[in-house]
């Protein structure tokens, strides 16, 4: 009985992470701004966070493209990213 309840308990917490319901269109966006700003703030010649665009809820996290540019690049560059259930995001550019 004890492993039932367990197994239950066990398949309630995958399933809200799986819909992660604080996964808000702003909380992604801020989480990608405040992630980006950070690293790239201090590198002299830097990319700067153009805009964060198409968010869309996805299974654990969500999916989101941002717009970046400068240093010596003039081009304005976009990329997808993933931003997780628990706040990790991949596919960010890093310095």
């Amino acid at each position: 009985m004890t492993a039932k309840i367990i197994l239950v308990i066990l398949l309630l917490v995958i399933a809200l992470f799986a819909w992660a319901p604080w996964m808000t269109a702003g909380f992604v966006d801020n989480s990608v701004t405040k992630t980006f700003n950070n690293s790239w703030g201090k590198v002299q010649d830097g990319y700067a966070l153009i805009k964060v665009a198409n968010i869309r809820k996805n299974i654990f996290g969500s999916k989101a493209d941002i717009s970046y540019g400068g240093g010596f690049s003039p081009a304005t560059e976009s990329k997808e990213i993933f931003v997780s259930s628990f706040g990790h995001i991949f596919g960010f550019p890093r310095p």
